[in-house]
């Protein structure tokens, strides 16, 4: 299992931490966002060398997602990056050239009500219409869908789940912003034209999910050590009877505590990864415990970080009341870190 990143990643997280700390904007357009991470080559960092790619894997595109998670880049990353890059390498390889330039940006279309986190949930219907296919159904909590030129839709046909392509012109989109800010959209099929990209495509929907489940937990992960670092640099300023309140041992011992959560949260991302990269049986179910994991630390830690900070913590104006907005986000997709640890358990028959 790799623990710590090589000369090229090191460089790769490096640069994204610079663009973070000193270019990204946060009332930047996600557009602009686009061209920027295109330009940098993030689009292509986690993608094979012979579809045009760099040559990495999902560890690399972590690696940008935790600088993302840092500065809470709004632009869905891991969206069109991972999720629907590992779709088209597996169904469609010769798309990833104007993924990758940041010409295009699909992003899949899989959850719906009821799902509760389970990607073989499925009951949109996709009805053959001459040379092409019609969909009926709605696919809702779509990030970043007001971005998307293109989305990737499950459907279930006669023969199974299959995954169809829809232009985001021929589709009804309801948008709307998270509870982190983030856009988002409900994307609603009424006998909507679309393309037939692979009939039987669960199997592939079911690793991309495992692939969005962990580097959004590696992404959550730098949303924590932002967190962590703005509480602990507070504690080493705020003065209250004469002294600073960091020299408090109870409150040592809490920021100890922020600490321990972010560094599990860190290795069971590693370990995530690792599953991915190996593509074991228990794939899915190391994803699921990723997640789970990651999402009660993000909560401890964003949580502990609000009360070390008191009253001004609560204030929209002070920035760590928006990371814990978008940990409690991260917590509740993919029907909420209860649901996982349910899959879990079926999946590991415990």
């Amino acid at each position: 299992m790799r623990v710590l990143p090589n000369e090229d990643q090191v460089m790769f997280r490096d640069a994204a931490r610079r663009w973070v700390e000193q270019e990204a904007d946060a009332d930047a357009s996600i557009a602009d966002q686009w061209a920027k991470f295109a330009e940098l080559g993030w689009l292509m960092i986690g993608l094979p060398e012979d579809v045009g790619g760099l040559g990495g894997d999902a560890f690399d595109a972590a690696i940008i997602a935790e600088e993302l998670g840092r500065g809470l880049v709004k632009a869905p990353f891991v969206g069109v990056a991972v999720t629907a890059a590992q779709l088209l390498l597996a169904f469609a390889p010769d798309r990833l050239e104007a993924l990758m330039a940041g010409e295009e940006k699909p992003l899949l279309a899989h959850v719906e009500m009821g799902a509760g986190g389970d990607p073989s949930w499925v009951e949109t219907q996709a009805v053959k219409d001459g040379e092409g296919w019609r969909l009926t159904g709605t696919k809702t909590a779509v990030i970043g869908a007001p971005l998307a030129d293109s989305f990737l839709v499950s459907a279930r046909t006669e023969d199974g789940i299959g995954l169809f392509e829809v232009s985001a012109d021929s589709a009804k989109l309801r948008e709307y912003l998270l509870i982190d800010m983030r856009p988002a959209g409900d994307l609603v099929l009424e006998g909507t034209e679309a393309k037939l990209l692979a009939a039987d495509a669960l199997g592939e929907i079911t690793r991309a999910v495992d692939f969005e489940l962990v580097v959004e937990s590696a992404e959550a992960v730098g949303v924590m050590q932002t967190a962590f670092d703005m509480t602990r640099d507070y504690l080493n300023t705020r003065q209250q009877y004469g002294k600073l309140i960091g020299q408090f041992q109870a409150l040592q011992h809490r920021l100890a505590d922020m600490f321990i959560e972010l560094e599990q949260a860190r290795s069971i991302v590693l370990r995530g990864l690792d599953a991915l990269l190996r593509d074991e049986a228990d794939r899915s179910a190391i994803a699921a415990a990723t997640r789970v994991k990651v999402a009660q630390a993000g909560h401890f830690v964003g949580a502990q970080g609000i009360q070390l900070h008191g009253g001004i913590g609560m204030t929209d104006e002070f920035p760590v009341g928006h990371h814990f907005r978008q940990l409690i986000a991260f917590e509740m997709a993919h029907g909420g870190a209860s649901r996982q640890v349910e899959r879990y358990a079926e999946m590991m028959d415990v």
